[in-house]
């Protein structure tokens, strides 16, 4: 079923996807491949709740704790607020929550 994201969404989305390819953590583990591919399938915008579910379970709490200091960000940003890598990955979790709330 086809879902709407929102700009802000969808960069915060293809960071975390372009971050993930390039720091091929998809290879990592069988947990870290569904969650690339279910990256990908609600980026495409066309997806399942499956997928959703997923890469929120990705995005928050210990799982996200865990990779989130893999994750490269702009310097400035970090300078900032050094914790901008998991209020990144809260805000997708949160933004997808509601989607699915909807969906």
């Amino acid at each position: 079923m086809p879902i709407h994201l929102t700009d802000r969404l969808r960069e915060n989305l293809s960071w975390l996807a372009s971050n993930w390819e390039a720091k091929q953590l998809q290879h990592i583990s069988d947990f870290n491949e569904e969650f690339h591919a279910a990256l990908l399938a609600v980026l495409d915008g066309n997806t399942s709740r499956a997928a959703i579910e997923l890469v929120i379970e990705g995005t928050r709490g210990t799982v996200a704790d865990g990779y989130a200091h893999l994750l490269a960000v702009d310097p400035e940003r970090v300078a900032k607020d050094p914790f901008i890598a998991l209020r990144i990955l809260g805000d997708i979790s949160t933004e997808l929550a509601q989607i699915e709330n909807s969906y």
